[in-house]
């Protein structure tokens, strides 16, 4: 079209905290990534946040209450509830997880809704359950991801990607439940999971 048109890369990111966003470095060489695809924060930004928090051997149910449970610390952190998002490898498991996620956010008066083919759905305060693979170019608060292990021994070839394009979409908290035990790909970033936020 013209010759003074340039490409320019767009690197700065502006949500994710200096902790999330360490964690996503790590995870991208971990997966031998193209580290130039990594966000970088601004020299101003003072958004230390968290680490990220992990919960493996868990039974379906188990797994709903330990989301619901960091759920529950997210919103006493912050006293106002902020956009969460929780990612299941499957459109089959959308409405499962919602439906076990509101048996366990009734008490607070929250509850989760089903986000069937990524459509976002819900009112502000929702938690919204969504399939990992239309989660692209969405942003949350907080991001929990349920069967990270399952999604590896099943997708093997889709795993890399979808794993950081999920991570990736949390700005503060980012939760991984594993329903036997972490993928061997990520034993290298075991040290960089809390099991809980709140001591």
């Amino acid at each position: 079209m013209s010759p003074r048109i340039s490409t320019r890369s767009i690197t700065l990111v502006y949500r994710q905290s200096r902790a999330l966003n360490a964690f996503s470095g790590q995870l991208l060489e971990l997966l031998n990534g193209d580290m130039s695809a990594l966000g970088e924060l601004p020299k101003e930004s003072t958004h230390e946040g968290v680490k990220p928090a992990l919960f493996e051997h868990a039974s379906e149910d188990e797994g709903a209450a330990w989301i619901a449970q960091r759920i529950v610390e997210v919103e006493q952190a912050v006293r106002k509830m902020p956009t969460i998002a929780v990612l299941v490898n499957t459109e089959e498991q959308v409405k499962p997880m919602a439906e076990q996620l509101t048996a366990h956010l009734e008490a607070i008066s929250l509850k989760a809704v089903a986000c069937e083919e990524g459509k976002a759905l819900g009112e502000g305060v929702d938690v919204r359950v969504f399939n990992v693979q239309h989660i692209k170019g969405l942003e949350f608060e907080a991001v929990f991801f349920a069967g990270v292990d399952r999604l590896a021994e099943q997708k093997p070839e889709l795993f890399d990607r979808y794993l950081y394009v999920g991570t990736t979409r949390a700005a503060t908290y980012l939760g991984l439940l594993c329903y036997q035990g972490l993928p061997p790909k990520l034993f290298g970033l075991r040290n960089e999971f809390v099991e809980k936020w709140r001591k």
